[in-house]
């Protein structure tokens, strides 16, 4: 008796899977084509106009004139007699007690804030006449935001209602001092 061992039947092949993952990848590629086609296609949008927009008290740049180089040697003068008037007559140039508020200060330190107020009133007085004659958009930023600064100090100083954080202005008056000395001395011969 011998006995035939049957081979068992091969698993049924599957071309179908094969078949699925081909149409979905070729499915996917029409798909992505498709909407390639319909985004060139369509006439394309009309970009919105550029507009320029003209910001009031924002300087535009300009190249520096020889009225500008006189400006800065008029400027230059007037600032070293500035201040060496206010030396000479014993002026401060710093606050007292520029950590505290106002309220906290003692009497000397209130006496040589006045005094103070006083030497920024003399830059307002002697510059005024420069500020109203500057016409380069950076020096008048630079002159503007400087005495600015000054007088938004002097009022707190005056008033003593000074804050330590009102510091601020006096920090901000000073970059601008010192952007307006560098630019003119870059401005000259």
């Amino acid at each position: 008796m011998s006995t035939v061992n049957p081979i068992p039947p091969s698993p049924p092949k599957q071309p179908r899977r094969w078949w699925m993952v081909a149409a979905a990848a070729v499915g996917g590629l029409a798909l992505i084509g498709a909407a390639f086609a319909a985004g060139r296609g369509t006439a394309p949008t009309r970009e919105a106009a550029v507009q320029t927009i003209e910001v009031p008290g924002m300087p535009v740049a300009q190249a520096f004139t020889d009225a500008d180089v006189a400006w800065c040697r008029e400027y230059n003068i007037t600032s070293t007699g500035i201040s060496d008037a206010a030396k000479a007559d014993g002026l401060p140039t710093s606050i007292a007690g520029k950590e505290l508020p106002a309220s906290a200060w003692t009497p000397d330190e209130r006496a040589t804030n006045q005094r103070l107020v006083e030497y920024f009133g003399r830059w307002d007085t002697g510059l005024a006449d420069l500020r109203a004659r500057v016409e380069n958009p950076t020096l008048k930023l630079l002159i503007e935001g400087m005495l600015d600064g000054s007088s938004k100090l002097s009022t707190v100083l005056g008033n003593e209602i000074y804050t330590p954080a009102d510091f601020t202005y006096y920090r901000n008056m000073f970059a601008a001092s010192g952007g307006l000395v560098r630019v003119c001395e870059r401005l000259q011969p």
